[in-house]
């Protein structure tokens, strides 16, 4: 429902929460009949590649299991599950340096195979590089082919 622009912003906003607390909206009966159902559900697509650790582990990791994405590309460098967050130390007479972890990540505890290496869903391979020409957009010309073809 558009608001009357002859009215003040305070009267806009008065009557904006009236009507939506009395259902006048137009939009509030397709509210309703969506019965709590999504109005739209994305396709989530990921690109990973050996860059990809750290926090884009994790935000991968994320998307991976709460949204649902399809994962597409080369394997990160990153173990799903494995040792992080070091503090380093020097001996101070021979100089030796080295870390020791503080903490460890457990991000897929019941598949030990994926805890160490993360398989993409479609893995991009040397052939698809080569397919593109070794392209720098390789991996984004690989996955709009796929959407275009439907495998996606």
């Amino acid at each position: 429902m558009r608001q009357d622009p002859s009215l003040s912003p305070e009267k806009r906003r008065e009557k904006y929460l009236s009507d939506l607390k009395q259902g006048n909206l137009n939009w509030h009966k397709d509210l309703q009949d969506l019965k709590g159902q999504p109005i739209h559900s994305p396709k989530i697509i990921v690109v990973t590649s050996p860059s990809t650790f750290s926090a884009a582990f994790h935000y991968m990791f994320l998307l991976d299991e709460i949204g649902d994405a399809t994962v597409v590309g080369a394997s990160p460098s990153q173990a799903g599950n494995s040792f992080m967050e070091c503090t380093y130390f020097e001996l101070p007479n021979s100089l030796l340096s080295f870390s020791v972890s503080n903490s460890a990540q457990f991000f897929y505890p019941d598949d030990r195979q994926k805890g160490v290496l993360f398989k993409p869903d479609v893995p991009f391979k040397w052939q698809n590089a080569k397919k593109y020409g070794f392209n720098y957009q390789s991996e984004i010309m690989f996955i709009y082919d796929l959407i275009k073809e439907g495998k996606l």
